[in-house]
């Protein structure tokens, strides 16, 4: 089936070589992928089940996975800022795509943009 393929692959850059299933979640799609500044875990996005989404972390060996938030409404993009300490995403928001930053624990969590239009795919400089 077409879920069975899903998940976040590790391949050799040069020639597309040892590809290798990172992680999976069962029935969930993962977007997204991208490495932290170290390259020692990987962060991406679940699909859960609808309106939820949520914003996780794994290692590169596949352990310490991590649920970092879950929202109400599909989180569009995300960026790890320089240090790797935050992070700063896209979410639906009162029918809106707004901006957010939060802690890379997820805890401390705030609001940036308050538009009437889209803040889409953020990222830093």
């Amino acid at each position: 089936n077409s879920k069975s393929n899903n998940g976040i692959w590790i391949m050799n850059a040069k020639n597309g070589s040892d590809n290798e299933k990172l992680f999976s979640v069962d029935q969930h799609y993962l977007r997204q992928p991208v490495f932290s500044r170290d390259s020692k875990t990987v962060f991406f996005i679940v699909s859960t089940e609808y309106p939820r989404y949520q914003l996780c972390s794994v290692g590169v060996d596949g352990s310490d996975f991590k649920k970092i938030i879950t929202v109400e409404g599909p989180i569009l993009g995300y960026s790890l800022s320089p240090n790797g300490e935050s992070i700063v995403f896209s979410r639906k928001y009162d029918d809106k795509y707004q901006l957010f930053k939060m802690d890379i624990t997820g805890m401390k969590i705030e609001q940036l943009s308050f538009n009437n239009g889209a803040s889409s795919f953020p990222h830093w400089r």
